[in-house]
Formats: structure tokens, C-alpha cells, sequence
């Protein structure tokens, strides 16, 4: 018989590709279940319902499923004849080979068998093995796409984009959402109100346990401990092995305690009063100027009157936090250089308002109109660009521009070497001043010389800025720049080609920037100077402030009563004369007409209501002649400023004649004040009296 061994190895062969396309048909198919697992189990970790780490598990079961699949797809059992057969169909071999293999079979059983029909097996054993050689392996078993790979790929895509999918976590640790009050002394009640507090827990105040009083699943009532530390903390809540984030929390000194929104004011209320007047006046030079630096700044004072109002903040952080927002405000800018390049600039505007076509931006720099001189810069480009310049004009413009560009230059290096001058003086100075400290011979003396090199080492400081602000101030590079676009555009002017006129429309474009922000610069100081007056006032305001309450010693005076009828009468209501007469109050041991002095004089038990007559120091003293005038209105044209400011004074302060004379005068006021004609001491009271009689 011949050898059959390349028939077993062809469907070997066979059966080996059967099997792996098998187990790929499995494995795709185990992919559905562990997919949908996989997609469950993610979102079970995602959602906190599933611990992490047994969801890491339960995912790599998933892959071992897969696994499985393909191992029992490549397990299963594909008889040999089945493998033959489809390997003599795809090959065209008439099932030789799998004759051949059942041929095999029964000769190797040994039955009893004829000579012919052994024979017959023999021979068509012997015919499949010389046609072994034609079989087609690849054809009879070729690999196809498993038939579940679209469901396969739909579970896998799901899977994925579940896993991809935002969850928000599920918050399971206690919260704190509210606590009152938001700060309180030891020993004092407070209340938690928050979120999944469970029924039992620890409450910590820093590092320091707190007094449960009682305990729910939204609210806690504890006591702050005696040991906790004064000062700004936190809350934390412990519960079921969780922990709340830290909640602000503050300590107050024994013996203190938050005002109560429903409580008195922190701050009493003609100062509250006061201090929004200011802040409205800041509010009004932010809007006038388009200043969004100072509204910003408004914003953040406002809310820190709140504060203070509310008694959140003393009145020493409250000046601090004014003072801060104050220094913020007022960083940048250097005056002086401002100033400097303001005066280059209207000289220069002198040379170029010889030239026609730049004579009205001459004026506008010579005036110091920054805003007029920038857009007068922006129509000589337009010109320039659109070619409405006669050669005449451009050579005009170009000579007085050159002209303006070279002084310009001159008096920056004039100034730069002046302040280097400065510098080498003043290094010889301290030279000089060591050399005295070294040879100093008594203390005295050695005290005087270090008292003068200190002296001499602040001016070398000094100069040095000045030297520094000269080379590399914003103002100064501004200028440098405008100079040196000056002097090119006067260049590109003189050139008659048209590409040279154009670029010379772009460099005064760039010129008008410049100038702009000179302008800008300007505007900004302006503000500043204002705001730090305004800001003043408003730091003094809370300096003098009282605080509120009852004002139960006032009440003995009378002048809650006067405010009163003062505030009826500001409305145009009608006040109380008895309201202003001495003594007028509650009636008591030396008050008013009562026996007895006034507060510590004989005979009197209660606090005093005068005060020292120099208390602010020696009054400004009268110059000149001067002689009271009583002016009567004009038949026809209403009542005199005297007799409107009189009917005010006995009807309120809210006429609209009154309102005129009002507005008329704060600004002079103001601007007297500012110019500190009047003595520092009395400004306050100026401005608090104007903010009393204001129209209401």
C-alpha cells in the first residue's frame, strides 16, 4: 500500500485553519457578553456603586471571557473526513482523498476482506496519493469574517463610549453648607446645616473636637470648645469614615459675637451714609472717564463697606484692605516723565504749526490736546494714503517735521546727560561723606557724618531712578518713539514716490498711537490723583467712624432726636423746634435746665456734651475787609440764594431750587478743598457737613 502520510498532512493542514477560523467565530461572539460586562462594569465603578478595585477584576474576567471563547472555539473536534472532503471539493478531486482515508481505515481494522476488493482499495489509495499534490489547501478552508462582527462591534462601541461618557460623582462624604453664625467666640452655640451627615459624627474646629449638643442627618447644633484657637479656622465633619471639605470658620475673642444682619449697624448710620456718597463719587469718575480699572476698584470697595457694615471686618483691616486696593490702583505711571513728554511735545507742536497741512496738529500739541492731536495724526494719514497731498504741502510738512524731530532729540539727550551728571555728583558726594564718617574723631561728630552720608545715599537713590526713569520709563520710550517716527516720516515726505508717500501715511499711524496713549497716560494720572484724594476721604471717613447700636448715651443728649427731625426735615417733612433747643433729651442729673453742671462740672453725674473749642487746632485767620451782604431776588426771577438756602433750612432740603444752589456749590467746595486752602483738620467736616445737607 502506498504512503498516505501527505494525505494526513494536507488535512492536518486543513483542519488546523478550521479550528483558528473557529476560534475567531467564538471569540467574536464571547466579545458580545463580556462587551455588555465590561460597559456595566464601568459604569457600576464610574457611578461609586462598584468598588474600584473589584471593578479592575470583574474587567479582566471580561478579557478572560473572550479567552474562553476562542479556547473552545479551537477545542472543538472536525473529523478527518470532514476535512478531506472539503478539501476534494475545493480541489476537484473527487473525493479521492477522503476514499482514501475511509480505504485506510478499513484495511488498517483487518476485516475479512476479498483479494479484488483489497485490490480495488489499494488502487484508490494509490490514485489519491499521486493526486495529493493538486489539493488546494487555502480554497477549501478560507477565513472569513466571523458572522457575529457587526453585533460584536456594537457592544464593543457601546462599551466604549460608556466608559468615555462624563459621570458626576456621586457625593457620598458629609457636606457643610452653611454654618451660624460664620464666627463665634468659645463657648458659644453654633449651627451646621449641610448634607449626608448620617445620625452621628465629630465636628472639629480646627484641630480641636467640638460640643455635640445634638446631631441630625441635615444639622448639627454644637458648642465651640474652650480650647479652640482664636482666629481664622475651619469646620470639618467626621462621619462613617468620611470627611466634609474644610468650612471657613472664625474664632472671635471671648466676648464677641457677629452682628446679626437684623441687628443695629456695625457702623452708625450717618457714616454709612457718608461713605456711600464718597463711593458714588468714585463711581461717577470711573463712568466719566471709561475707566474700567476704577469700576473694578469701585466693586471691590463697595463690597468691603458691606463687609465692614456687617461688622465682618475691623476697622483696622478694613484701612488695610482700602489701603491695598488704593496702592494697586495707583501702580504705573511715572509723573514727572509724563509731564516732560507733554512739554516735548508742545514745543514740538510750535514748529509744526509753520506748515500748512500740519498746523492743526501744531495747535493740538501746543494746547496739550493729546485726544485732538491724535486725530488730526490719523487724517494726515488718510491724506497721505489716498495721495490728496500737493508736493508743495509734503515738502512743507516734512522740513517743519524734521526740524520738530531734531529739538525733540536734543532736549531728551540734554535731559538724559543732565540726569547722568546728577548721578556722577551725587556718587561723589557719598564719597566724600564716607571719607568725612572714616575720619570722623569724636561720636558726636561720627553721629553727624553718618546722619549726613545717609542723607547723601538717598540722593544718589533718588538720581539713580531719575537716570533710569530717563533711559527706560514707558513715557520716555513712548516719546523715543514718537521722535524717531517723526523724523522717518519727515524722510519718507521729502521722497516724491508714491510707495514712500504711503509708508509715510503708516508711520503717522503709528505716531497717532503713540499719542493716544500719551493721552491715554494722561487721563490715567488724572484719575489717580483724583481717586487718591477721594480714597482719602473715605479712609479718614472710617477712621472717624463710630459704631452703631443703640447709642444708648446719646440718647441722653437729645441727638437722636435731632437726627431724627434733621432727617424729617432733609425730606421736606416738618421738624420739631423743641427738637434743637439745650437740653432738650432725656431729662436727668446735668442736663439741660436741670440743676446741676454739664457732665463733670459741679453738680453733674453724667457724660458731658461739649467739646474742647481747639480741638482742631488754631482757626484760619481772616484776610482782608470783609462784610456780610443780605442780596435780595430779582422781581421776577425767583427767591435769592440766601432766601432759598433759609426756606431749605426750615422746609427740607428738597426743593428743586434748592438742589440748583447745591449743585452749584459742592463743586467749588470740593475743589477748594483739594487745593488744600482749607487746614486738613476741617475737611472732614466739610465734606461730612455737604454730605448732610445734600438734596434728598
Amino acid at each position: 500500500m502506498a504512503d498516505t502520510s501527505r494525505i494526513h498532512s494536507l488535512v492536518a493542514a486543513a483542519r488546523r485553519r478550521l479550528k483558528l477560523q473557529s476560534a475567531l467565530d467564538s471569540a467574536v461572539l464571547a466579545v458580545i457578553p463580556a462587551a455588555a460586562a465590561a460597559a456595566a462594569v464601568v459604569f457600576l465603578v464610574r457611578s461609586e456603586t462598584l468598588d474600584e478595585t473589584v471593578g479592575l477584576a470583574v474587567l479582566a474576567g471580561c478579557s478572560l471571557i473572550v479567552l474562553a471563547g476562542a479556547i473552545a472555539g479551537w477545542m472543538r473536534r472536525i473529523p478527518d473526513a470532514f476535512v478531506a472532503t472539503r478539501v476534494d471539493r475545493a480541489s476537484g478531486l473527487s473525493d479521492r482523498l477522503a476514499t482514501a482515508i475511509a480505504f485506510e481505515r478499513d484495511l488498517a481494522r483487518g476485516g475479512e476482506l476479498d483479494v479484488e476488493t483489497r485490490a480495488f482499495m489499494e488502487a484508490a489509495i494509490d490514485d489519491a496519493v499521486r493526486a495529493a499534490p493538486r489539493a488546494n489547501i487555502k480554497a477549501a478552508t478560507p477565513f472569513a469574517l466571523p458572522r457575529d462582527s457587526k453585533a460584536a462591534g456594537v457592544f464593543l462601541l457601546a462599551a466604549v463610549v460608556i466608559s468615555l461618557l462624563y459621570l458626576p460623582p456621586i457625593e457620598r462624604n458629609p457636606s457643610i453648607a452653611l454654618v451660624e453664625p460664620a464666627a463665634a467666640a468659645r463657648k458659644t452655640e453654633i449651627l451646621i446645616r449641610g448634607l449626608r451627615l448620617t445620625e452621628a459624627g465629630t465636628l472639629m474646629v480646627g484641630a480641636v473636637p467640638a460640643v455635640i449638643i445634638e446631631w441630625h442627618a441635615d444639622r448639627v447644633r454644637a458648642r465651640v470648645p474652650d480650647k479652640a484657637a482664636v482666629g481664622k479656622t475651619t469646620l470639618v465633619i467626621e462621619a462613617d469614615g468620611r470627611r466634609s471639605k474644610p468650612y471657613p470658620f472664625e474664632v472671635l475673642p471671648d466676648g464677641q459675637r457677629l452682628r446679626d444682619r437684623n441687628e443695629p449697624l456695625a457702623l452708625a448710620e450717618e457714616d454709612i451714609d457718608y461713605t456711600r456718597d464718597l463711593l458714588e463719587d468714585l463711581k461717577r469718575t470711573a463712568a466719566e472717564n471709561q475707566d474700567q480699572e476704577l469700576g473694578d476698584l469701585t466693586k471691590q470697595i463697595e463690597k468691603l463697606l458691606d463687609d465692614a457694615e456687617m461688622g465682618k471686618l475691623s476697622r483696622a483691616e478694613l484701612l488695610d484692605k482700602l489701603q491695598e486696593a488704593h496702592d494697586k490702583y495707583m501702580e504705573g505711571g511715572n509723573e514727572k516723565m509724563l509731564e516732560e513728554a507733554a512739554a516735548d511735545l508742545a514745543k514740538s507742536g510750535k514748529e509744526l504749526e509753520k506748515s500748512e497741512l500740519t498746523k492743526e496738529l501744531g495747535k493740538a500739541l501746543s494746547k496739550g490736546d493729546m485726544d485732538a492731536a491724535k486725530q488730526e495724526m490719523e487724517k494726515l494719514a488718510e491724506k497721505l494714503a489716498k495721495g490728496e497731498v500737493s508736493e508743495k504741502q509734503a515738502q512743507e510738512a516734512a522740513k517743519a517735521m524734521e526740524k520738530a524731530a531734531k529739538e525733540m532729540e536734543k532736549r531728551q539727550a540734554d535731559r538724559e546727560s543732565a540726569a547722568d551728571k546728577k548721578v556722577q555728583q551725587a556718587e561723589k558726594d557719598v564719597q566724600k561723606a564716607e571719607e568725612k564718617v572714616a575720619k570722623a574723631k569724636s561720636p558726636a561728630e561720627k553721629q553727624e557724618a553718618e546722619r549726613k552720608l545717609q542723607d547723601k545715599q538717598k540722593q544718589l537713590e533718588q538720581a539713580q531712578k531719575d537716570q533710569k526713569d530717563q533711559q527706560a520709563s514707558d513715557e520716555k520710550r513712548t516719546l523715543k518713539r514718537l521722535q524717531r517716527n517723526m523724523k522717518q516720516a519727515s524722510e519718507q515726505m521729502k521722497d516724491q514716490n508714491q510707495e514712500n508717500r504711503r509708508m509715510a501715511s503708516r508711520t503717522m499711524e503709528d505716531m497717532a498711537r503713540d499719542t493716544g496713549k500719551v493721552d491715554s497716560d494722561q487721563r490715567k494720572m488724572t484719575n489717580q490723583k483724583k481717586v487718591a484724594s477721594q480714597l482719602d476721604d473715605l479712609k479718614e471717613a472710617m477712621r472717624r467712624a463710630k459704631r452703631g447700636g443703640s447709642r444708648g448715651p446719646e440718647d441722653r443728649f437729645g441727638r437722636n432726636k435731632r437726627n431724627a427731625d434733621f432727617q424729617r426735615r432733609a425730606r421736606g417733612g416738618k421738624g420739631s423746634r423743641q427738637a434743637w433747643k439745650p437740653g432738650q433729651g432725656q431729662k436727668g442729673p446735668g442736663q439741660g435746665n436741670q440743676p446741676g453742671g454739664k457732665g463733670t462740672q459741679p453738680g453733674g453725674s453724667s457724660y458731658g456734651d461739649e467739646h474742647d473749642p481747639d480741638m482742631l487746632g488754631d482757626a484760619t485767620k481772616k484776610q482782608g475787609n470783609t462784610k456780610d451782604e443780605s442780596v435780595s431776588g430779582v422781581q421776577g426771577k425767583g427767591p435769592s440764594i440766601k432766601e432759598t438756602i433759609v426756606s431749605a433750612a426750615e422746609k427740607g432740603f428738597s426743593s428743586q431750587k434748592y438742589r440748583d444752589v447745591y449743585t452749584r456749590y459742592k463743586p467749588a467746595i470740593e475743589e477748594v478743598i483739594n487745593s488744600e486752602k482749607v487746614p486738613s483738620g476741617y475737611k472732614y467736616y466739610v465734606k461730612k457737613y455737604f454730605q448732610k445737607i445734600k438734596p434728598q
